[in-house]
């Protein structure tokens, strides 16, 4: 059990080294730097690439700015597989899957940016092939959205929390209603997924800064 850093690895020659995966064990409280143990990337490998996990499979699923290079790392048979079938690509954007849908759900207008953003997601069951959401939007939209997003579900309302730019927004999962909520601290760089939903706390926690 530990902490798997799937893009880019913490200690390499590069700082960003994309195709090298980390691994800190919760065990012995070490890294298990630059890939050691751990299969390097396809050459899909991207920085900005959509990465999120299944909290029921632990299989994680990783996309690019790239087509037809779609992946699903498996980190207990430790192997890499196509997600057949999905021949597009999908960075700069949020990504989280949702148990309940069976599906993993991006920001597609973030990846898309200038003509969709704030306007589509884009859902994709597990195993499955992408389909576009429209967004229906019950506030008015922020006028000031921008890439890298940023997602938090919430499984007792139903509902992700999703951050673009300083705008915290909530989605319904049944009829993809969307609404804006409030303003909230401007990210260090990006938010780029620097949120999660505590159920501990009841709330989600959002990190603007490092």
């Amino acid at each position: 059990k530990g902490l798997l850093r799937v893009i880019s690895a913490t200690a390499s020659n590069s700082g960003r080294a994309p195709a090298h995966m980390d691994f800190f064990s919760l065990d012995t409280n070490d890294w298990d730097l630059n890939g050691e143990g751990w299969p390097d990337l396809p050459a899909m490998a991207n920085i900005d690439a959509m990465t999120c996990k299944d909290p029921r499979t632990q299989k994680i699923y990783v996309g690019t700015s790239s087509y037809s290079e779609f992946r699903i790392f498996d980190p207990i048979t430790r192997k890499w597989e196509p997600w057949v079938g999905n021949d597009w690509g999908m960075a700069y954007a949020a990504s989280i899957v949702v148990p309940e849908l069976n599906a993993v759900v991006m920001d597609y207008g973030s990846y898309r940016q200038h003509d969709m953003m704030g306007d589509i997601w884009s859902i994709c069951p597990v195993g499955g092939q992408h389909s576009v959401i429209n967004l229906k939007w019950l506030t008015p939209k922020p006028p000031s959205l921008k890439p890298e997003t940023g997602f938090a579900y919430d499984p007792s309302i139903r509902r992700i929390f999703w951050i673009s730019d300083t705008a915290l927004m909530r989605v319904n999962i049944d009829t993809w209603e969307c609404e804006y909520i409030a303003d909230v601290p401007s990210a260090h760089t990006s938010v780029f997924n620097r949120m999660a939903y505590i159920p501990a706390l009841g709330g989600v926690y959002f990190a603007p800064g490092y």
